[in-house]
């Protein structure tokens, strides 16, 4: 079970560094004036990132399964370990962000170039383009957050998206955990992410 619990919070890491990155790639999208062509690659994005996001549900429900059969073993605290790798995935990205608007920039015209994602992907497995890849990182300024505080975003669309992400992301486990309390709607309340899920995506 541990190996599953680890598995889960990388696929969580993953879901919510993708997440985060996916601003860095409209940043992108923006400085370079080709929007339908950064919109791909945003898609992408979110696409590995619902991917895993429906596979993360699956693997902890059977880790939810384990629990009623075992009532020795610590749901609480092993969904708090994954909600950890949620807010390390996020930390991740931020360090991430400068590094990531640089490399979508030429991904862009990368894509541009290519006609289709699939062989933007096949020329980014090239071992030059990967080793050019290191020459565009950056690392995070003190400025980016000054900007922030001094004519950046305002501070209620900040705490908004901060209230959906929260949402977004114990969604899953706050309904999952639902059905591992005694009750007779846990099956209701396991249908309840999607829902909550689609929310704070409206939000």
């Amino acid at each position: 079970m541990t190996e599953r619990i680890i598995l889960i919070s990388l696929l969580t890491l993953i879901i919510h560094s993708a997440e985060t990155l996916s601003y860095a790639v409209r940043m992108a999208e923006i400085r370079s004036g080709k929007l339908a062509i950064a919109l791909s690659l945003t898609g992408m994005i979110v696409l590995i990132s619902r991917t895993s996001n429906i596979a993360q549900g699956t693997m902890t429900g059977k880790v939810v399964d384990f629990a009623k059969k075992h009532l020795e073993f610590n749901l609480v605290g092993n969904f708090r370990i994954i909600l950890s790798a949620a807010s390390l995935g996020t930390l991740l990205a931020i360090a991430l962000f400068p590094t990531f608007v640089a490399l979508s920039g030429r991904m862009v015209a990368h894509l541009e170039k290519a006609g289709s994602v699939p062989k933007l992907i096949q020329n980014a497995l090239r071992v030059d383009v990967i080793q050019h890849s290191f020459y565009h990182f950056r690392l995070p300024k003190w400025e980016m957050v000054q900007r922030l505080r001094t004519g950046g975003l305002p501070k209620r669309l900040m705490i908004i998206n901060c209230f959906v992400t929260a949402i977004y992301t114990v969604g899953v486990l706050a309904a999952l955990y639902a059905t591992f309390l005694p009750g007779q709607y846990s099956i209701g309340a396991s249908q309840a992410s999607g829902l909550i899920n689609g929310v704070a995506t409206i939000g």
